[in-house]
């Protein structure tokens, strides 16, 4: 089952899409998916581009 929570990092509240399943009997976060800061989330919602902040690749 899919929730969104939030976490604090460096000051500012950051906010995941977390997909959790039970493994070996406990519950267990298989995939998440980064949404950003709030102001972030809601800019999304309304349809505005977001302005990447950085880009990591890894190989």
């Amino acid at each position: 089952m899919a929730t969104m929570t939030k976490r604090k990092v460096k000051g500012h509240m950051y906010y995941y899409l977390v997909d959790g399943k039970w493994v070996d009997g406990k519950s267990r976060r298989v995939k998440q998916l980064d949404l950003g800061r709030a102001e972030q989330v809601v800019a999304r919602l309304q349809g505005e581009p977001p302005e990447p902040t950085r880009v990591r690749v890894v190989e």
